[in-house]
């Protein structure tokens, strides 16, 4: 039965493909090109025709139209091979309204101030950009001017060179300081750093004269560092082998200054087993302020300040090897923590006159004298730190800028304070007029009696002549 109705639905089907074709050959029609069938197409012909062996399959379940070739998504553009040049036509994005004119409005004006501002920050950019390359040129030429000046100095030094023995003819007081200096060169002709061992074999008049130009070379010396010293005079002495910078330590030998204050402070050690050399030592009246001099010039070496007079290395060394005790570092108390004991002393004692003596705090009292100095400055029109602020504060808490005797910080009293004192200040006046009348009339009363030649003054003792003058 089913090869029966498979044979009936072929002949039917290809009935109507003979049907089909007459019709199109007689209509003049042009015949349409046959592919063939796959699968799936022949389980739907077979499908509207009447069941097959294929019936119950479902599409799903059948082979792929193109087995081994993956389906993916739609590729979009110029077909693959096209020689089509053409710029594809952009769709126009799609105009949004604004939501009310208020809105439009508003983003108008923020986006005007902000334009204009960028505006602004470009035309500086490029104003920036032309002042650097103004720059650049302006350094190129400073660097042109900078070697022509170079070979200007060079040229001026030639040209001393060749003739710095006629500008010495002239008569002036540096002509003739150089002359005598090189009187005293050494043996073999060094005349370039004068010492000081030499001066004990000279006359009186030849010592003049060497302490004369010794001075005279450190003036040279300094005259160098300041950019005063002629081109011809640098020449001269160039030439001759002047010391630009004075030898320092030990290498000076036993001969030199600072190397016999060294040997006496070792030998005071020696002797007394320690370095705490008293304000008055015979042997060497100096050596105490030689040692804190050194101290000093230390402190000075290791805070780089640049004054000229460190403490060589080898001198550092030899003095640190003897057991010198170079101090602890300085620590500044802030203003506000003295400030804050000057409160807590007033708090005790209710006042903020504290002597300048005080043992109770000296750095404290230290602080105190140091304050009425800055303002005294202040006031004479020199330099001072304190400000009108710390004045106020002071002033506010009673502290007085005067210690009312007549020491270097008193000052005549003010209104307020001639109101707040009148009674004192009248009491102590009146005592201390007495006492200098009471010292008067006895004064006159001894002179009186020593003319008439008495020697025992009743209450006075025994009173010589001699302790009146």
């Amino acid at each position: 039965s089913t090869s029966t109705s498979t044979s009936t639905s072929t002949s039917t089907s290809s009935a109507k493909a003979k049907a089909k074709a007459k019709t199109a050959a007689s209509t003049g029609a042009a015949s349409l090109p046959t592919y063939p069938e796959n699968a799936f197409a022949i389980w739907k012909r077979q499908q509207r025709e009447g069941g097959s062996h294929f019936a119950n399959i479902p599409p799903t379940s059948l082979p792929p139209r193109n087995p081994g070739k993956k389906r993916g998504p739609k590729k979009r553009g110029r077909p693959k091979g096209s020689t089509d040049t053409k710029p594809r036509k952009k769709m126009p994005p799609k105009e949004l309204k604004w939501k009310s004119d208020m809105d439009k409005r508003r983003f108008t004006g923020a986006k005007h101030a902000v334009d204009l501002k960028v505006k602004g920050v470009e035309r500086a950019e490029a104003d920036v950009g032309k002042l650097e390359e103004e720059i650049r040129r302006a350094q190129a030429r400073l660097e042109g001017a900078k070697k022509k000046i170079g070979r200007a100095k060079e040229a001026v030094r030639t040209t001393t060179i060749r003739h710095a023995d006629d500008l010495l003819l002239e008569p002036t007081e540096w002509n003739r300081q150089y002359t005598r200096m090189l009187t005293f060169a050494d043996d073999e002709g060094n005349v370039g750093h004068l010492a000081g061992g030499k001066i004990e074999s000279m006359t009186g008049e030849e010592q003049k004269v060497y302490r004369s130009v010794y001075k005279w070379q450190s003036t040279q010396r300094t005259a160098k560092k300041k950019g005063t010293l002629e081109p011809y005079q640098e020449v001269l002495l160039d030439r001759i082998g002047f010391r630009w910078v004075v030898p320092g330590g030990p290498v000076q030998g036993p001969e030199g200054k600072w190397y016999k204050h060294y040997t006496a402070l070792k030998e005071f050690k020696n002797t007394h087993g320690h370095l705490n050399v008293p304000r008055e030592y015979p042997p060497h009246p100096k050596l105490k302020f030689w040692l804190k001099t050194q101290i000093s010039f230390r402190r000075k070496k290791v805070a780089g300040k640049p004054e000229g007079k460190y403490l060589s290395d080898e001198r550092e060394r030899l003095l640190g090897e003897l057991g010198v005790n170079w101090g602890a570092k300085r620590v500044t108390i802030p203003w506000e923590s003295r400030f804050t004991e000057l409160l807590q002393y007033r708090k005790d004692n209710g006042h903020c006159n504290i002597p300048w003596r005080w043992i109770g705090n000296r750095p404290l009292a230290a602080w105190v004298n140091a304050q009425r100095k800055k303002y005294m400055d202040m006031q004479r029109g020199k330099t001072s730190n304190l400000t009108q602020d710390q004045i106020r504060r002071l002033e506010e808490i009673g502290f007085r800028w005067n210690t009312g005797g007549t020491g270097r910080y008193s000052r005549e009293p003010d209104d307020a304070d001639q109101s707040s004192d009148s009674e004192a200040s009248a009491e102590e006046q009146q005592e201390r007029d007495s006492l200098v009348q009471q010292h008067g009339q006895l004064m006159e009363e001894a002179q009186a009696l020593l003319v008439e030649g008495r020697s025992n003054i009743p209450g006075l003792g025994h009173i010589g002549a001699n302790d009146f003058v």
